[in-house]
């Protein structure tokens, strides 16, 4: 590992500076990473995940903490987000989605229609690229010798003369 990647924590409010600088990168902090430098790193980010300050992925094998993200969103009345009740979760979860026969029907009958799927990128029409070497590219190179600008006209043969 390289010593730029690597992220010194000592304690909880370093922690969550840390995470939160992350905003600006676009990205969270690997929580394997922070706990490299501070062991109770999980412990102390299990705090302000429960406040709704920070978000944890997990991993599906064992649910061990993943990544960490700071969350510009706070689930509170005064900030604007709020949590979504129970109700309206079951409620769409509950939705189930109909099969492509019935779905491009039902599209037809509201004056719809289904979009074109994925269209295949230009490097994907060939098929499989060419695997192997390719020939280097050849450009002309200039060369100009600046330092002897003055001394020799490089622009005609020159031979030197002979010393006898």
């Amino acid at each position: 590992m390289t010593h730029a990647m690597i992220t010194y924590v000592q304690n909880k409010a370093a922690l969550l500076t840390k995470i939160h600088r992350q905003i600006r990168k676009g990205g969270g902090l690997s929580v394997r990473t922070l706990k490299e430098s501070w062991t109770e790193a999980p412990t102390a980010i299990e705090e302000p995940k429960k406040e709704g300050e920070v978000y944890v992925t997990r991993t599906l094998k064992d649910g061990q903490m993943r990544m960490v993200f700071w969350n510009e969103i706070k689930p509170d009345e005064d900030s604007g987000g709020m949590l979504v009740e129970k109700e309206f979760l079951n409620l769409g979860h509950s939705l189930e989605v109909p099969n492509d026969v019935d779905l491009r029907k039902q599209l037809a009958s509201e004056g719809l229609q289904v979009t074109a799927g994925e269209s295949a990128t230009p490097n994907q029409k060939g098929g499989a690229k060419k695997k192997g070497k390719t020939a280097p590219r050849q450009h002309q190179v200039r060369i100009t010798n600046t330092h002897l600008k003055g001394q020799i006209d490089l622009s005609r043969d020159y031979v030197a003369p002979s010393t006898k």
